[in-house]
């Protein structure tokens, strides 16, 4: 149904003919709305890796928060040569590879061009020559078939013009083949995937054999001079289309006859020298002679068309006609190139498929040739991940050592500090709540770790000293806060609804990254929000987390459950001063508070009112100590009556227990 909508509405548009003939069509799977994915299933074999707006725009894959691209992955990783092996890393980035065989497959490749950086280098110089993007000339050409054939009026050569595009389209291709002939010869081995895109069918691989159809196609055009302005023009080769060459004889016949008629005026005027002159584009076969050679009589008869030096130029009534009766010949073979460039196109779209298997083929390796040179250019050294896959069902691993974020790293340079992250690793479980200071690096080290993984299912090394994981379906990133004014929709709203994505569609195989959930309402509802979410990513869905929170009861509460470990980052608070120092370290435990009085120190925030807001923290902390031990009593009470009465078998006591304790919540 949604094939048949947008075939009609781009025939509603007049775009029907122009797209559809030569589009692709592929089933999508449904990959969000609908029914959600059975926990632990997964993408199907084949599948990719699934990241949402939110996630896109929260770890800024395609831009930063600005919506530029400077300063986003895509800028860090795309090293590509060409615009077509550009869009295809573009896409490779938003949906990264999910089957450890393909992501293996494809570190491969990336391997072989950082061993052999004298290929990749020759590969690189080549591809940057490739004068077209050979990917959207391709695509015009069917548009310029249907242009022909309307046969709209043109002022200028454009047909000639675009025969020469066409020419240099495929001049290009040949390019790109013989570049892959030399760099990568049949004689040198290549890993798997690099061996199916540059190698042709005969040797293994999916690159087609296109030089016999690339050098029929070229026969048909060739170089001709202009009959007017003398200037090279493409137009169609002898025998390539019957009525252009008929009308070529035509053209030479009337030549002929032009010839034929000044050696008439030259018998006619015996020692004369007669010859024809021309000055394109409007005056041609003028007869030139000396002022003074020719009769009175005669140049009184003729039309006389300019003088010049001693010389005088003219036309008799028969070259004027002779010359008309060219000049419709001539335009009637300039009409006729259109058919022909409409069927020469026609023919070129009937072997679409192999010249768009090649293109594909060569963003590929463009793609490929991208990563291997971004691998190399990560600040602070990088390693090859290691894929490893989970028992079916079971949650994934992630362990990583001294990792970086590429972006921030290679802005800060030395000062950026790596950190290690384990999710089901080293004894540490899959749920991670994260505390720390304001500033104090939690973002970073979420958004590092999203972009590790990213990065590891692309294909490409990562940025880090070492990487073990597996393969994710789909990664959830709820960082930031933003509202949707035109939507109507408040931050919180906005960021539940993410977070309804994440209990909807996270399976096993997941990773989802929370960042201070239920900030954008009352402190006790924000926490019930923030400890439901947790318990219910934990229990229920059972996929990896990165829980930051500044609400110390929810991290307090989390970390005493089996599936949590707390994390913090790191900070120092002098004593005597209070200033705070921002260690930047990822450790295991909590952080006993957000230090949100040294940030607004650091803000510029009057030192009065600081003083304040200290003595209001201060109170507000004892009064919860002091409400947290008559609770624990309490609760230590009824737990002991409890167990009393269950020993001693007295029903109809802990009926009455249960009573009184129900009164007593509400």
């Amino acid at each position: 149904i949604a094939a048949a909508g947008a075939a009609e509405y781009l025939e509603a548009v007049l775009l029907g003919q122009r797209v559809l003939p030569f589009a692709s069509w592929q089933p999508l799977a449904a990959l969000c709305g609908g029914s959600a994915p059975a926990a632990g299933a997964g993408p199907a074999a084949g599948g990719r890796m699934v990241l949402d707006a939110a996630a896109l725009a929260a770890l800024e894959v395609l831009e930063t928060a600005e919506g530029t691209p400077q300063g986003s992955l895509l800028e860090s990783l795309d090293r590509s040569s060409t615009q077509f092996g550009s869009r295809l890393l573009r896409r490779w980035l938003c949906a990264p590879l999910y089957e450890a065989a393909e992501i293996r497959a494809r570190q491969e490749a990336v391997e072989f061009f950082i061993q052999h950086a004298d290929v990749a280098q020759q590969l690189r110089s080549g591809l940057k020559k490739v004068p077209v993007d050979l990917e959207r000339a391709t695509s015009r050409v069917w548009g310029f078939a249907l242009q022909a054939e309307r046969q709209a009026v043109m002022y200028e050569d454009v047909a000639g013009k675009r025969l020469g595009d066409f020419v240099g389209l495929l001049k290009a291709y040949e390019q790109c083949l013989e570049l892959l002939a030399a760099a990568l010869p049949a004689s040198r081995p290549l890993p798997g995937r690099l061996a199916q895109v540059a190698r042709t069918p005969g040797g293994g691989g999916a690159l087609p054999e296109l030089q016999a159809t690339i050098a029929q196609l070229r026969g048909s055009v060739v170089d001709v001079p202009g009959p007017k302005d003398g200037r090279l023009k493409f137009r169609p080769a002898g025998g390539a289309d019957a009525q252009y060459d008929s009308l070529c004889q035509q053209v030479e016949a009337a030549v002929a006859k032009l010839e034929q008629e000044l050696q008439g005026l030259r018998a006619q005027h015996a020692g004369v020298q007669l010859a024809f002159v021309h000055r394109p584009p409007q005056d041609r076969y003028e007869v030139e002679a000396g002022d003074q050679a020719l009769p009175q009589a005669f140049v009184a008869g003729v039309d006389v068309t300019s003088k010049c030096k001693g010389k005088i130029r003219f036309k008799t009534a028969r070259i004027k006609e002779l010359v008309a009766e060219l000049e419709a010949l001539e335009e009637r073979r300039e009409d006729c190139v259109f058919p022909f460039l409409s069927r020469l196109f026609r023919q070129f779209h009937a072997h679409q498929a192999p010249f768009g298997a090649a293109v594909r083929c060569l963003a590929e390796l463009d793609a490929l040739l991208a990563l291997a040179a971004a691998s190399q250019g990560l600040p602070g050294g990088a390693c090859r991940p290691e894929v490893v896959e989970p028992a079916p069902g079971e949650p994934g691993t992630l362990e990583l050592r001294g990792c970086r974020h590429p972006v921030a790293a290679a802005r800060m340079g030395s000062s950026f500090v790596p950190n290690d992250t384990q999710l089901n690793a080293g004894g540490v479980p899959g749920v991670l709540v994260v505390t720390g200071p304001n500033m104090g690096g939690k973002s970073t080290v979420l958004r590092q770790t999203c972009i590790a993984l990213v990065m590891a299912q692309l294909g490409c090394r990562v940025n880090a000293e070492f990487c073990r994981f597996s393969p994710v379906d789909r990664i959830f990133a709820r960082i930031g806060s933003y509202d949707s004014i035109l939507e109507g929709k408040s931050t919180l709203l906005t960021e539940l609804e993410e977070t309804a994505a994440v209990l909807a569609h996270g399976s096993r195989r997941s990773l989802a990254v929370l960042d201070e959930l239920g900030r954008g309402t009352s402190t006790f509802d924000g926490a019930a929000i923030a400890s439901a979410v947790l318990d219910d990513l934990a229990e229920r869905v059972g996929c990896n987390v990165l829980f930051a929170t500044h609400y110390h009861p929810v991290s307090r509460r989390a970390a005493a459950s089996p599936l949590v470990a707390p994390f913090h980052m790191a900070a120092e608070v002098d004593a005597r001063t209070n200033e705070m120092t921002f260690l930047y370290r990822f450790l295991p435990g909590l952080c006993p508070a957000s230090h949100g009085h040294n940030v607004a120190r650091l803000a510029g925030l009057p030192a009065k009112l600081l003083e304040e807001a200290q003595a209001k923290s201060a109170e507000f902390e004892r009064v919860e100590a002091s409400a947290a031990v008559p609770r624990a009593a309490g609760q230590a009470g009824a737990a002991a009556e409890l167990a009393g009465l269950a020993a001693a078998g007295d029903a109809e006591a802990l009926r009455a227990l249960f009573r009184r304790r129900v009164q007593a919540a509400a």
